[in-house]
């Protein structure tokens, strides 16, 4: 994985944690997570994760399809 990917997954990931730790919910999380991104590729590749969690799936499932994740 290229390190612009790795950075914006680390900055998703970081975004999310502390959203979820601050008692914000899933789905919100998840797009405020994804907005700091920092990388368009990996924000459409979350976009599809969170229309997946909408539709009900778990979080883990569609994560770990996407790559790097």
């Amino acid at each position: 994985m290229r390190l612009r990917a790795l950075i914006a997954v680390a900055a998703f990931a970081r975004t999310l944690g502390s959203s979820l730790e601050s008692g914000v919910a899933l789905l919100p999380a998840l797009a405020l997570a994804r907005n700091t991104a920092g990388n368009g590729v990996v924000a459409r590749a979350l976009s599809g994760v969170i229309a997946r969690v909408k539709a009900g799936d778990s979080l883990a499932g569609p994560l770990r399809a996407v790559p790097g994740f």
